[in-house]
């Protein structure tokens, strides 16, 4: 008590006295505490911040993390600053990486940034050479293999399906035929709109990438506008796609093996009348067509789809070695195997690929040697896909076998035919009108592709010691294939033969067909890169020889097997067709400052596959990019960490046509054909001659050109964790390679290619990224998302109306009904079709359609224009997660605005249909119309939104480390084509949007629902 009455008397006494201390003195007593305490508790620092050449950075920022206490690197990177004890420093800069950097008692810190890898330092093959990322000016995408699809991955197309804007690959359910690429909407109207497909540097002529084992994929850059494009000037105007492989490693060799296993299901059936459903049908219909039901008295309930269909079990291995052979030889080496069965019975793909990959350096590094050899044996098991139509409409209530088996000794082998008279086997008749047994077609055929393909290049790039920055590059390519292609049909096949004693019976047939193209490639440059003062500068110029060599030899016809064992053989043509290409080109790189970019393209080709006063084409592209986030204004915010501007313009062209290019490539040369049909021979003496006629041709042919705009912004934000860019464009192509119609008389064929009509396309473009999570400790949650999404409008500005407008024909009468047209003003393969009227309940009203031009009658002027196959925008999303050993990714993606013209559905929704022609019996998928026509055919009641939103696949995986000593494993589990959302009557209404069957579900090749599991070992 009283030690607290003498502190409370202290405290009173203290305040009592406190209004003696006048304020000057209270101020000098409180700085002298601040003094001495900051005294105590801070320190200054002084450092050096460099890049990794040793470069001073300028204007860098350093922080004190946690406080807002901070500052800027001076001229020669130097910076001072007072921070508390323990401090650590946050140095950051654009296009670096941020560091944290403690405070130590060192007197200065020497501090070195690394350039952002994920922004600016990832090197971007562009045609001829690299650029890094940042100093981009033209529109460019890239795709490593950390961001490339996961999961069942057959053929080499299928690893970029939905992973970036303005590419859109549509897959092919038949395995290895790989996918429909198609860059900004193509380019063209009758020619090709495949994009050239570039493999290390090596242009491939077929622009079939099958061959390539996934796994040897090291990146994918798909150059989409002009000013990147133009660089391979006559075959740019659909895009290009560079494909790099993955090369060799320094150091210890290291091994990679990948072992997976591939079960693929049936996702959907077209449905049709089941059995019940078919026989009401079909007794209400008429009462001679219910005596046709079932067999012998019996009535079959036969799945014919699931007659065709199997459940497959496939297989891919591949294994890799990378390392260095020796001191001075880095070098990767990889075989693969991948075999995987079709969903429809009897098809199939296996591959076989070897690949090697070598990288030396001589003389101090002064000479690079790139050397890339792959070869590959492909098999194609081909199954009549007519076969899935045929079991959608099979009659349900007949058996697959008349006997329960297969036959050897049996008339047509065991198999229900219709119209077979299964009791006398010297008389072989059969309905020719009704599809064949479905079964039969596909297990009594044996049709069969044997490819060899060898591709590869060596590529030495020396750098002239005597002149910095400048070197010669000679680049040497080959891609030769060799196909042999075999068909057989057993006795079933829909060939009589009548023997000497006057009885027709069915015999087998075969046809072969082999072939072999060669590409050969020189190219030949000088580069040179250097710095001057703030002016960095990129040159390459050089001279590029191309010569494709495509040969065949195929026999015209049936070669007929008959009971004497005796063949009538058919000639044999050979035609080989050589194409050149002779090419000079040149590009600038400028950078002032490295805010201001500026290149300059151009390309002069000369091509064989037109006369010599069109054969040369000028191909010019200029782009520029300002980097505003490195002006001085932007060095002081926190927001953005890239921002560029870019603007393009060029000219690009195209030469590859449609059609058998092995008969005539060269279609400005006056040609003859060699007539092939046993009906067509003339009778010379005592010989049948086959003709040789005059082919079609046009000596003022030339390639078409394709202008674009592009302008884009590449912008990152918050240390780059969202990242991406943007992309408006508007290309026009001209002087189109046009099918046009001629008058008779006038040349040798009713039809010819011309130079004719225009075309534009015009869209947006939308790529993301996000680190949502984003940390770089080991085993710790890491989040990202990718999203990308592409507008784009197809539209003929000018076409002649000499041109053939009409489009894909689909069965019906008179050889097929055409159900879209090329019109002026509209996108290419827009519907024309007639306007159904429906009643008040929604429902089609069989045989009315609106009398459009009002004159009293149905006549072609009533159809009229309704959309087209081409999405108005295409979106694709993918999501990785990965935590400690854990890891897992998904990919969604969307087609928005894309219709379907429903071919099963016009086709097989009439109750005559049940039976055309009264002799034999057809399933439907509905009975609610009585007959069809072609104006039913063609109304707009079957052409369907054909949007759809698809989970493509979602992958697990699980890192077990050292589960053996030097052996790392990974197992992952994968699924692939989960999901299909539409509200298409069609399950999976995704299909071509250009070709002969644009936008049309008809026989179409389910793609498997696939569920994967495999183990990668690495060791």
């Amino acid at each position: 008590m009283e030690n607290k009455k003498k502190w409370k008397n202290s405290a009173t006494g203290i305040f009592k006295n406190y209004r003696f201390l006048n304020a000057k003195s209270f101020l000098f007593l409180l700085f002298l505490f601040l003094f001495c305490s900051a005294t105590y508790a801070q320190k200054t620092v002084k450092g050096q911040v460099t890049d990794e050449t040793g470069e001073p950075v300028i204007g860098a920022s350093i922080a004190e993390k946690g406080t807002t206490r901070g500052t800027v690197t001076d001229f020669d990177g130097n910076f001072q600053l007072t921070v508390a004890e323990n401090a650590v420093l946050v140095i950051s800069y654009i296009g670096y990486a941020t560091q944290e950097v403690p405070v130590t008692d060192a007197s200065t810190l020497r501090i070195i940034l690394k350039e952002d890898a994920q922004l600016l330092d990832e090197l971007v093959v562009i045609g001829y050479g690299s650029m890094k990322k940042g100093d981009l000016t033209g529109s460019v995408e890239l795709l490593t293999v950390k961001d490339m699809n996961k999961g069942p991955i057959v053929t080499a197309d299928n690893l970029i399906t939905g992973r970036m804007p303005g590419v859109q690959v549509i897959p092919n359910g038949n395995p290895g035929t790989g996918s429909q690429i198609r860059i900004r909407g193509g380019a063209s109207l009758d020619a090709s709109n495949d994009p050239l497909i570039v493999v290390d540097g090596l242009p491939l002529e077929n622009g079939s990438i099958s061959q390539i084992n996934p796994n040897d994929i090291e990146t994918f850059s798909v150059l989409k506008d002009a000013s990147a494009t133009a660089i391979y000037g006559s075959r740019a105007s659909n895009g290009v796609i560079l494909i790099t492989t993955k090369k060799g490693g320094e150091g210890k060799w290291k091994f990679n093996l990948d072992a997976q296993g591939t079960v693929m299901t049936l996702p959907w059936t077209v449905k049709s009348l089941s059995q019940p459903e078919f026989i009401e049908a079909v007794t209400n219909f008429q009462e001679s067509s219910a005596g046709m039901l079932g067999y012998n008295g019996t009535m079959y309930n036969t799945d014919w789809q699931k007659e065709i269909f199997q459940t497959a079990v496939g297989t891919a291995n591949n294994l890799s070695a990378t390392g260095k052979i020796g001191s001075f030889l880095p070098a990767r080496v990889s075989v693969g195997y991948n075999n995987t069965p079709g969903l429809l019975i009897t098809s199939g793909y296996q591959r076989a690929n070897a690949n090697i990959a070598l990288t030396p350096s001589f003389f101090n590094n002064t000479l690079k040697i790139e050397f890339n050899a792959n070869g590959s044996y492909e098999k194609y098991n081909k199954a009549d896909e007519g076969a899935i139509g045929g079991a959608i409409f099979f009659d349900p209530t007949k058996p697959v076998y008349v006997n329960g088996s297969r036959d050897e000794n049996a008339k047509y082998l065991g198999y229900y035919e219709w119209g077979a008279d299964y009791g006398n086997n010297n008389n072989y008749p059969y309905n020719n009108l009704s599809g064949r047994n479905p079964v039969s077609l596909l297990k009594e055929v044996d049709h069969t592709s044997d490819v060899w393909k060898l591709w590869g290049n060596v590529q030495l790039d020396y750098a002239f010691p005597f002149v910095k920055g400048l070197n010669a590059v000679v680049n040497l390519g080959l891609q030769t294939e060799k196909w042999f292609e075999d068909y057989y049909a057993n006795k079933t096949a829909n060939t009589m033969f009548t023997d000497a004693s006057k009885v027709s019976k069915p015999v087998g047939s075969e046809w072969h067909n082999k072939g072999n193209s060669t590409n050969r490639l020189l190219d030949a440059y000088l580069k040179y890169n250097n710095t001057f003062a703030f002016i960095k500068m990129d040159l390459m110029g050089g001279y590029s020889y191309q010569k494709m060599n495509v040969g065949t030899e195929y026999n015209s016809r049936d070669v007929l097997k008959h009971a004497l064992d005796n063949t009538i053989e058919l000639p044999l043509n050979k035609i080989y067709t050589p194409k050149v290409l002779i090419s000079f080109f040149g590009r600038a790189n400028l950078s002032l400052a490295d805010k201001y970019l500026l290149t300059l393209t151009v390309r002069n080709d000369h091509s064989s596959m037109f006369s010599e006063k069109n054969r040369s084409g000028i191909f010019p592209a200029a782009s520029f990019a300002w980097r505003a986030v490195e002006e001085k204004f932007m060095q002081n915010q926190n927001i953005f960490s890239n921002l560029k501007l870019r603007l393009g313009w060029g000219i690009t062209g195209q030469q590859n046509l449609y059609g058998d290019e092995r008969i005539n490539i060269n279609r400005y040369l006056p040609l003859y054909a060699f007539g092939t049909n046993t009906y067509s021979q003339y009778p010379i003496g005592n010989v049948n001659a086959y003709p040789v006629y005059p082919q079609a041709y046009n000596p003022n042919l030339k390639w078409e050109e394709t202008t674009t705009y592009n302008a884009g912004l590449d912008f990152g934000f918050v240390n780059n964790r969202v990242y991406g860019s943007i992309d408006v464009y508007y290309k026009e192509s001209t002087d189109l390679l046009a099918n046009v119609m001629l008058p008779a008389g006038v040349n040798f064929a009713n039809q010819m290619y011309m130079n004719s009509g225009a075309f534009s396309t015009k869209g947006v473009e939308l790529g993301l990224g996000w680190d949502v999570i984003r940390n770089e400790q080991k085993g710790a949650f890491n989040w990202s998302l990718a999203y990308n999404i592409s507008l784009n409008k197809l539209e003929i500005i000018d076409y002649s109306k000499d041109s053939s407008n009409e489009r894909i024909y689909v069965a019906g009468g008179g050889g097929g009904i055409p159900i879209a047209m090329f019109e002026l003003g509209r996108a290419p393969y827009t519907y024309n079709v007639y306007k159904q009227v429906y009643d008040a309940q929604g429902n089609a009203i069989e045989g009315v359609f609106e009398d459009l031009n009002k004159n009293g009658r149905l006549d072609d002027g009533d159809k009229y224009l309704f959309h087209s196959p081409n999405p108005v925008a295409t979106m694709g999303l993918a999501s990785n997660f990965s935590y400690e050993n854990f890891d897992f990714s998904m990919a969604w993606r969307a087609s928005i605005g894309n219709y379907i013209y429903n071919a099963i559905g016009s086709m097989n929704s009439y109750r005559l249909q049940l039976d055309p022609s009264g002799s034999y019996l057809h399933n439907i998928i509905s009975d609610k119309y009585q007959s069809p026509d072609d104006t039913k055919r063609v109304s707009d009641e079957w052409i369907e939104n054909g949007s759809f939103l698809k989970w493509d696949n979602a992958t697990l995986g699980y890192n077990f480390n050292q589960i053996i000593k030097g052996i790392d494993m990974r197992a992952y589990f994968s699924v692939q084509n989960i999901l299909t959302i539409t509200k298409a009557n069609v399950k999976d209404p995704e299909v071509a949007v250009g070709g002969d069957n644009a936008g049309v579900v008809q026989n179409l090749y389910p793609r498997p629902r696939t569920f994967l599991l495999g183990l990668n070992f690495n060791f």
